[in-house]
């Protein structure tokens, strides 16, 4: 994801949308979609994000990315983040003992121990990676109750989304501690919640205006993200070898982090 994107994230605030009268309450929904993911032996999924970066209504920078998603319980991962716009991926894999994570530019790996459940893979994530989830279906997969810092759910719509009936729903956090004394700045999350999986189809999120850099210019900008899944398998059969890294030639093994996903 763009460095800035994850500087706005790591001191957000997550504003809720209008309400409405739900054909399910939003809280019972949002649950609903939580268990789900929770109960998943094994995941499957492709999706394509979109971040924007708008100032003055107009789009300043606009990065695309690829996603493809593998996990299995209780802690194998195969996750390949591909940027058509820089030519560059990031892929993490997890074997079930060790995270190794890739950086194509840079052209070389770390590795390092991963927890024994998939509760540790996020912040190992953001601390290798430098990659922050975002209340998607891996932070969803892996977190035992993604849900618990958030209050004020509402209900928006019920829309088709690629054919599928989904409920819409936004939320907000219980609290939000301060960074450096400074206010943080407001973000609005939606999910859009297949009706008949429970399943997510969509999650886009905006912020509040802050000042950052789009490109080379410092402005007063926006950040948009819209995650789209594109396809999905639920408890597929994965082959273990799906999990493991495979250096490519000339890759280098070095300690520290990971450059920032900054799509450059």
């Amino acid at each position: 994801m763009n460095l800035l994107a994850i500087k706005i994230l790591s001191v957000l605030l997550f504003a809720g949308g209008v309400g409405g009268k739900p054909p399910v309450p939003a809280v019972t929904a949002f649950q609903k979609m939580l268990g789900v993911y929770r109960q998943l032996r094994s995941y499957s999924e492709r999706a394509r994000v979109e971040v924007t970066f708008t100032s003055g209504g107009k789009i300043v920078q606009k990065e695309m990315e690829g996603v493809t998603l593998l996990f299995q319980r209780p802690n194998r991962l195969a996750l390949v983040i591909y940027s058509p716009t820089a030519l560059r991926t990031l892929e993490a894999f997890s074997d079930g003992k060790t995270l190794t994570v890739y950086e194509s530019k840079s052209n070389r790996y770390t590795a390092g121990p991963v927890g024994a459940d998939a509760s540790s893979l996020p912040a190992l994530l953001k601390k290798r990676a430098q990659l922050q989830t975002i209340l998607d279906p891996l932070d969803f997969i892996c977190s035992a109750d993604a849900a618990g810092f958030l209050s004020g759910l509402k209900y928006i719509a019920t829309e088709k989304l690629d054919g599928h009936p989904c409920l819409i729903v936004t939320g907000s956090p219980k609290s939000v501690t301060p960074q450096h004394g400074k206010k943080s700045a407001a973000m609005r999350w939606t999910w859009y919640i297949d009706k008949r999986t429970s399943l997510l189809r969509k999650i886009t999120g905006i912020s509040e205006p802050v000042k950052g850099h789009a490109g080379k210019t410092l402005e007063t900008v926006r950040l948009n993200i819209s995650y789209r899944i594109l396809s999905v398998q639920v408890n597929p059969s994965i082959p273990a070898a799906s999990f493991r890294f495979r250096a490519p030639h000339g890759v280098k093994k070095k300690p520290g982090l990971i450059p920032p996903w900054i799509g450059k």
